[in-house]
């Protein structure tokens, strides 16, 4: 009996040995370098390249206005066409510079 005892001690004191020696080994490092320029997309309201302000206008005075009811005005409408120069608002492209570590480009 005392064997099978000293046989469980044994193995649970290599057993600890082995997972306290797992917990404190040491821990894979590495070292990221980002770097590059974010910049938001350009966009440009109907063509404009400058600061552009879409007015909708209405002559409207006092009398104009019904004693009772609603007032309806006609409709104005104004074509608005925004280009961007990129799909998304904000867009990067990561780039692998250091030596044999690159994607094969196929």
């Amino acid at each position: 009996m005392e064997d099978i005892c000293s046989k469980k001690s044994l193995l649970a004191i290599s057993l600890l040995t082995l997972s306290s020696s797992i917990a404190f080994a040491a821990t894979p490092t590495a070292k990221l370098k980002v770097s590059g320029d974010i910049q938001p997309p350009t966009c440009t309201i109907n063509g404009e390249t400058s600061e552009t302000t879409v007015e909708y206008t209405f002559a409207v005075t006092p009398g104009l206005f019904p004693a009772k009811g609603d007032l309806t005005l006609e409709p104005q409408s104004k074509n608005i066409v925004v280009t961007c120069d990129a799909k998304t608002y904000l867009a990067f492209t990561p780039t692998d510079n250091r030596a044999g570590t690159e994607k094969k480009r196929r």
